[in-house]
């Protein structure tokens, strides 16, 4: 809930000395709320973004589906570029894209006892899904490469 991640932030603050600026790295359960939270304590944050969010180009309204960007995204991290994120409550980030080489593991299941259980599968797609990152912190800060690597 809100409450708790800015009660969270609030107990975060208290503990960390006064002349730092954090990066709150996060996956993609957190959303732009949380982001905003972050951003009014004036720290960066680094989220992976997947599921049904969408994005636009600053100052246009042109919404896509997120998903869209997986086809732009290759071995070596890029950036989008600042973009904005969520329609229902917009908020401007620079967007990274990065999809890791295929690691070449297999199912390691019995097939002989016939247990055919989903998980494999769905664990295997989202492992291959590609990494789209959102994150306040400007550009000369990180580069895209060190930003991954995180």
């Amino acid at each position: 809930s809100k409450k708790a991640h800015d009660q969270f932030l609030a107990d975060l603050a208290s503990i960390l000395p006064s002349n730092t600026t954090p990066l709150i790295v996060s996956d993609a359960g957190f959303k732009v709320p949380w982001y905003k939270s972050v951003e009014k304590l004036g720290w960066y944050w680094l989220s992976r973004v997947r599921g049904k969010v969408q994005y636009a180009d600053l100052g246009a309204e042109n919404w896509k589906p997120i998903s869209n960007l997986h086809d732009m995204s290759s071995s070596h991290s890029k950036t989008l570029g600042y973009k904005r994120l969520t329609k229902s409550n917009p908020i401007s980030c620079q967007i990274l894209l990065y999809k890791s080489r295929s690691k070449g593991r297999k199912n390691q299941r019995s097939t002989r006892t016939h247990c055919h259980h989903p998980s494999p599968k769905i664990y295997s797609a989202s492992a291959k899904e590609p990494w789209i990152l959102a994150t306040n912190l400007p550009v000369e800060i990180r580069t895209p490469k060190q930003l991954v690597n995180i």
